[in-house]
């Protein structure tokens, strides 16, 4: 399960932002792909933290402050 998707980190910066920091190809549109490793890392460093006191991948609802978190390491 996935803590975050592209509109989550879509909402935090903007969309030429997104695009400047994952169009490797120069194309002028956000490279998925990118995002997806991004958004992938962002949720193992994530659950590298939560795994020291719970089960992860957190199956129930995600917490927003997960959620604030996943999209602050993946933008970062």
């Amino acid at each position: 399960m996935s803590y975050i998707t592209q509109a989550d980190l879509a909402a935090q910066i903007t969309d030429s932002e997104l695009i400047q920091v994952t169009d490797d190809a120069k194309l002028g549109i956000v490279a998925t792909s990118v995002v997806s490793k991004a958004i992938a890392d962002a949720e193992a460093e994530v659950n590298g933290y939560l795994a020291t006191k719970y089960a992860v991948p957190i199956a129930a609802t995600v917490p927003d402050l997960v959620k604030k978190l996943c999209v602050d390491v993946a933008t970062y």
